[in-house]
């Protein structure tokens, strides 16, 4: 499938689109979309062990990188959430669904985002955009993805928001930073005992 966008281009001179000049570009997207002749088991699990694989690779870089906790200042951001490696790996699952589908059939709807993450790789939701401008695979909305940027600059990611957002890497460390983001917020109102709260 190949789906057509099209994006403003900074100091462009225009270029012949439709039949007028324009100032915008088209960029052509191939997309695997989702079909129950792809839901099979191999495929299912490619995309889960992408998922996973992602996630362990977020963690890494930020232990490399030395990014702090603000939750507990004193530790790494990726101690903190060690034994929570597997809710990460739900994310794009949760973003990319909803929750009457999920309600129905919460095994369809976790294999039929898996089946789309193995067949389109990198590019999976990565031009998936909501109504609040909600973006990339785990669903991150400028602002957002903004304040948790200049909040660990250690981090080092992506200043470009939405390639920022479209990336897998760069946008599950966000995920995993604004998790501990809000943390800090919890422990500041409720104390650390907020952590071993249920």
């Amino acid at each position: 499938k190949t789906v057509t966008t099209t994006k403003k281009m900074k100091n462009s001179k225009g270029v012949y689109y439709n039949g007028k000049v324009s100032t915008k570009t088209v960029e052509y997207v191939y997309y695997v979309p989702y079909s129950s002749d792809l839901h099979r088991n191999d495929i299912i699990n490619v995309g889960e062990k992408y998922i996973e694989d992602k996630v362990h690779e977020a963690f890494d870089r930020l232990t490399a990188l030395g990014v702090k906790s603000r939750a507990f200042p004193d530790r790494l951001v990726t101690d903190v959430f060690a034994h929570a490696k597997d809710y990460f790996e739900r994310i794009p699952m949760i973003e990319q669904s909803d929750l009457g589908e999920f309600t129905l059939n919460p095994t369809q709807t976790a294999e039929r985002v898996n089946v789309i993450v193995a067949t389109n790789g990198e590019q999976a939701f990565s031009k998936t955009c909501n109504g609040s401008s909600a973006c990339g695979w785990v669903q991150f909305i400028p602002s957002t993805y903004t304040a948790i940027r200049k909040a660990y600059p250690l981090a080092q990611l992506n200043t470009d928001t939405m390639a920022g957002r479209a990336n897998h890497l760069n946008s599950m460390m966000s995920a995993i930073l604004l998790y501990d983001y809000n943390l800090g917020d919890l422990v500041k109102k409720f104390g650390n005992n907020i952590v071993n709260d249920p």
